[in-house]
């Protein structure tokens, strides 16, 4: 159905933009219709050929890092979702969960400066809080300077952080659907 491009009527999916997308993709499990809802966003858009390419030619996917592999196979080679770039930090450089977490928050949030002072840990580790670092598990240096620290944000980060609902519409919905806005609630008029 979705790779047909009959999307009428399905929720998150009706668009004409996304349409196209089911029909260049061609879903075949619900893995590939939640991926396709959490690239389908002003930032991941980017990543969105490069994931259908992947899903079709097989050989096109590249994780640099063999560690990888099980934590992005499910999603061609993309980072998509917020739990995949915990468990990179997890794999990787030997965080815990609480701090991949922390590290995950700082970089939805955009901080760059907490995430620049994570950077010499997520490399070479921090005794006092337990963090191996890649350098200490074995990744190549060849590896790191392709795909750790600087490229694990830019994929990410636009899709973490919802956009809230623009102001600017408060008052055409107000206005058609004949409500007001009364403290933090709509009313019916």
């Amino acid at each position: 159905m979705l790779s047909d491009g009959k999307t009428n009527g399905v929720f998150q999916m009706e668009s004409t933009g996304m349409t196209g997308v089911c029909v260049g993709l061609k879903p075949q499990s619900i893995e590939d219709i939640t991926a396709i809802i959490a690239l389908y966003r002003p930032g991941p858009m980017d990543s969105i050929p490069k994931f259908i390419a992947c899903k079709h030619d097989p050989s096109k996917v590249s994780t640099y890092i063999p560690e990888l592999e099980p934590i992005l196979s499910i999603t061609y080679g993309c980072i998509v979702y917020q739990e995949q770039v915990i468990q990179i930090f997890q794999q990787l450089a030997g965080y815990t969960l609480g701090q991949a977490d922390m590290l995950r928050r700082a970089m939805s949030k955009k901080k760059a400066k907490d995430v620049a002072k994570e950077r010499e840990a997520f490399l070479h580790g921090d005794p006092a809080r337990n963090i191996k670092g890649c350098v200490a598990n074995g990744i190549p240096a060849a590896s790191r300077k392709r795909s750790t620290m600087r490229s694990l944000p830019s994929p990410i980060m636009p899709s973490i952080r919802p956009m809230p609902f623009p102001m600017r519409w408060w008052p055409i919905r107000r206005r058609t659907s004949k409500c007001h806005f009364h403290g933090s609630i709509w009313r019916r008029c």
